[in-house]
């Protein structure tokens, strides 16, 4: 009902309590609360016990006015006016038996809160769509007393040790995530992790509805949920807060993240046991979203989601996040306008500190959501070439959760200004305003230290890379990683059965071309005598070219140094194509730290940037040296196989045609010259940390924040 004047509120008489309600009291919050359930629409409302006493008094005659001197009578404290504020709420809920004059005011409401605000509503519905589909109760109702040892002492001790063993088996292969995540972020696996989700989500909703059944609830909907066009399921279970435990409601609200952890510790195992291959690589998606998932997601309070409820009934706080966000919204109230705003009901709440960190807290973690869907959607866009598509919903997801939310809370602040005195210009509400730009301002341009931090490989000065110079199968190795080796040293052979059979025929041509001339020796045709002789020297110049041919299978040190190629010894049979890397030998010289960077970043690097070294092999050991850069550095067009394969989780790369491997990016090469040393050794790794002075702290964060979109920008 529409808001009722100080004159009519107390001879409004409020329509009756619906008859079909369901409710269940209970005592949170060291108070009794009643938990209505409304059967029709299945909804469910917390009221205080006072205030569902009241309501109880409405029967359609009786004024405000005379419910809260009835009230008074039994015991139950209230006043006319709040009476008519309770009766409001209740209709609007629909709790209360509609009339035609509720009809009418809440239609009024209605175009109040439509129009661009209205359409972002229609949106959100649009991208987060609830779609109902049957009544799963009789089936949830015939499994549940199938599965029922699910719940009991041996399920719990058996998931407990089930789990502990997938932990086990998981650290045992910790270093193999790298390039397991590496594997897994390509399309097709992506695809694969996608579908895996949507089943796995059906499972964990399954698990919340069972768990409901088992405690006695209802669960009269199952339906279809549309979150950014992705197809999941879930189960209404609303019917727990009618659960008078709070175990039951904590258990309820718990399944779902107990079936996902039970999925993840089997796949976990599997995946500890697995070959390589595409089986494992689906069972590391699935052990990944059944852990990984649940945990930044479902089991973490800061979203409205299942650890979110849990940590609501575990505390005892209904409405926990709208507590939340009105603690924070005092906070920030506090600090801009002081006691300009007069004291609301949360700001005498005993508990507003840790309401308000809560508040902020998730606010700021949906932050990080958006980002991150953000920047998947840019992924995505950019691998289907849709971009601007991407980049426009995530715009658009950005102006519905945190735009509006703003709006929202600076058109209330500024409608309230308005209605002071003074208006907007009140001179104490400028000056805190000018007090906190100016901080603001201030703390923006703090210096922050810049120090980027970028892998690195150690090389030599000078290095040999030896490629084939003829196709060839490698045949034979005659050198070892890390062998001296001196000029003309053998390191391998290759074998090509086409170069054999090349000198061959050349040999044949010859002693063919050789015979032709000495028959024509007594003839007297001059003529032809000549020309068996130059078909003679063409066949030994071919047979000198093909036996040159054969050696190139004989790969020699070209100078002195170590070689520095790994698994050499593990090519064995590999077929090369000319101009493949055949092995790299270093010199025994100076060397430096090899720091690929992308095009980029090269404006944020100093020429002649000091920098500090830290190797893998010297952990105890810090090297301090200027890089050399060039000012017009000549980006690389193909990496060196050594510098791919140990830089690979730094550089995007691929393979090009003639095997060389090649940049995704434009990257340049970075040298930091580094001391003589004893632990120092080609083909090390290490860690490089530029000094490039300090830049100011607004534009640092605004750094990580591209960084966190896209990793493009990363420095």
């Amino acid at each position: 009902m529409s808001p009722l004047s100080q004159s009519g509120q107390r001879s409004w008489s409020p329509p009756s309590l619906r008859a079909d309600l369901t409710n269940s009291r209970q005592s949170r919050e060291d108070q009794e609360i009643v938990v209505v359930k409304h059967s029709l629409a299945r909804t469910y409302f917390k009221l205080s016990a006072n205030d569902y006493d009241l309501a109880c008094l409405f029967d359609g005659r009786r004024s405000c006015r005379q419910i809260a001197d009835l009230a008074a009578e039994m015991g139950v404290k209230s006043d006319p006016e709040h009476v008519a504020a309770l009766a409001s709420q209740l209709l609007e809920r629909g709790l209360l038996v509609a009339t035609a004059d509720s009809h009418r005011a809440m239609a009024r409401r209605h175009h109040r809160h439509s129009g661009w605000l209205g359409l972002w509503a229609w949106i959100s519905g649009f991208l987060f769509a609830r779609i109902p589909l049957v009544d799963p109760d009789s089936m949830l109702a015939w499994a549940e007393k199938r599965i029922r040892w699910c719940w009991s002492v041996g399920a719990v001790r058996f998931a407990g040790i089930l789990l502990a063993g997938a932990c086990l088996a998981v650290f045992s292969r910790l270093d193999e995530f790298p390039a397991a995540i590496k594997q897994s972020m390509n399309l097709p696996n992506l695809a694969a992790a996608w579908i895996l989700l949507v089943v796995v989500k059906i499972l964990h909703e399954l698990g919340h509805g069972l768990t409901c059944k088992h405690y006695g609830g209802e669960v009269r909907e199952l339906g279809l949920l549309l979150i950014l066009f992705s197809p999941f399921f879930y189960v209404n279970v609303s019917d727990s807060y009618l659960f008078p435990k709070k175990h039951q409601r904590v258990l309820v609200a718990a399944a779902g993240i107990v079936v996902e952890l039970v999925i993840a510790a089997f796949a976990a195992i599997a995946w500890a046991l697995s070959r390589p291959g595409p089986a494992r690589e689906v069972l590391f998606a699935l052990m990944m979203i059944t852990s990984i998932w649940t945990v930044l997601f479902n089991a973490n309070p800061l979203m409205k989601f299942d650890g979110y409820y849990m940590l609501s009934d575990l505390t005892g706080i209904p409405n926990l996040r709208q507590r939340a966000m009105s603690a924070a919204v005092t906070v920030i109230d506090r600090i801009f306008f002081g006691s300009l705003l007069p004291r609301t009901s949360t700001s005498g709440d005993n508990r507003l500190t840790w309401l308000a960190v809560f508040g902020f807290a998730s606010q700021m973690y949906l932050l990080l959501v958006i980002a991150g869907i953000f920047a998947l959607l840019r992924w995505f866009g950019s691998e289907l070439g849709l971009r601007w598509a991407g980049d426009a919903l995530g715009l658009v997801l950005l102006f519905g959760m945190l735009g509006i939310p703003m709006f929202r809370y600076l058109s209330e602040r500024f409608r309230w200004m308005a209605g002071q005195p003074g208006g907007p210009w009140n001179p104490r509400w400028l000056q805190r305003l000018a007090t906190m730009a100016v901080i603001i301002f201030a703390v923006s341009w703090l210096p922050v230290p810049t120090r980027p931090v970028r892998k690195a490989l150690v090389t030599p000065v000078q290095t040999a890379v030896i490629r084939s110079e003829v196709a060839g199968r490698l045949a034979s190795v005659h050198v070892a990683v890390g062998q001296h080796v001196e000029p003309g040293d053998l390191l391998m052979t290759l074998a090509s059965p086409r170069l054999n059979s090349a000198v061959e025929q050349a040999e044949h041509q010859v002693e063919a071309s050789k015979l032709n001339a000495e028959r024509l020796l007594g003839a007297e045709a001059p003529g032809l005598l000549v020309q068996a002789r130059a078909e003679v020297l063409a066949a030994e110049v071919a047979l000198k070219a093909a036996k040159q041919n054969l050696e190139k299978t004989r790969i020699c040190s070209p100078a002195k140094g170590i070689v520095v190629t790994q698994e050499i010894d593990c090519q064995l049979g590999r077929g090369y194509r000319p101009g493949e890397i055949l092995c790299e030998i270093v010199s025994e010289g100076p060397y430096e730290a090899y720091v690929p960077v992308q095009e980029h970043a090269m404006d944020w690097l100093p020429q002649q940037a000091k920098t500090h070294v830290r190797l893998s092999g010297c952990s105890s050991e810090s090297y301090v040296a200027v890089a050399k850069q060039a000012e017009h550095t000549e980006p690389f067009r193909h990496l060196p196989e050594s510098i791919a394969q140990a830089l690979e989780k730094e550089l995007a790369v691929v393979t090009g045609a003639d095997g060389r491997m090649l940049p995704v990016e434009t990257f340049f090469g970075v040298r930091v010259p580094l001391p003589p040393a004893a632990c120092i050794r080609p083909g090390m790794t290490g860690c490089v940390q530029f000094d490039c002075g300090s830049s100011p702290l607004g534009r640092w964060l605004w750094q990580r924040w591209l960084e966190f979109i896209d990793p493009h920008y990363r420095l």
